[in-house]
């Protein structure tokens, strides 16, 4: 499976101690393909507010043990030098002012540079248990894309923090166990200086 060309269009806020309607709207766009919309429901009759949209792919038995066949993650750890503990990782997104609770510190340990990353991830125990794609799941998988982006301070002399705002594609080639690896690297067309980075 895999999704191309989601936009985020909207963070979904849930408050503290209270509930949230959503909607999940699917409809065929051709052979193998869907289109999607992730809505959150106003409790007041309001307007939907849209949140994410994008493309469902449904693929042919895709090869899915390449990633580690061809020994693509011991190779990213030898060009990531900087390797980082789960605890020291969410140090350092604190310091972006990005905070996770216990149920999105998915990321174990990572490897890292400038502009490349690679992290083992592993369910928590809040979460659906392994073969399932959940949102801490997901959410931990993308903090390699974070760890990747370069470390430099903004204007105000705080690190610079990013929020993702699209994805080209995301693909699922089987299903998760109770570890997976997730890795990110920045286009080289990406400009360092930039505020939005390609990855």
């Amino acid at each position: 499976y895999a999704l191309e060309r989601v936009t985020f269009k909207e963070a979904l806020m849930v408050p503290a101690r209270d509930t949230l309607t959503a909607q999940l709207v699917i409809s065929l766009d051709g052979p193998g393909s869907a289109l999607f919309k992730f809505y959150s429901l106003d409790a007041k009759g309001g307007p939907a507010t849209l949140h994410a949209s994008g493309t469902i792919e449904i693929g042919q038995g895709e090869e899915g043990g390449y990633f580690a066949a061809d020994n693509l993650i011991s190779k990213a750890k030898a060009r990531c030098a900087e390797h980082r503990h789960g605890t020291e990782h969410y140090e350092a997104m604190q310091n972006r002012g990005l905070n996770y609770g216990p149920t999105y510190q998915g990321v174990e340990e990572l490897w890292r540079r400038d502009g490349e990353a690679i992290a083992r991830v592993r369910q928590t125990e809040d979460s659906n248990g392994p073969g399932r794609i959940n949102a801490p799941l997901l959410d931990a998988c993308f903090q390699a894309l974070e760890a990747a982006l370069p470390e430099h301070v903004d204007g105000s002399g705080q690190p610079a923090c990013y929020l993702p705002i699209g994805i080209e594609s995301l693909r699922l080639y089987r299903q998760p166990g109770a570890e997976v690896w997730s890795q990110a690297t920045l286009r080289q067309t990406a400009r360092v200086d930039s505020d939005l980075h390609e990855g």
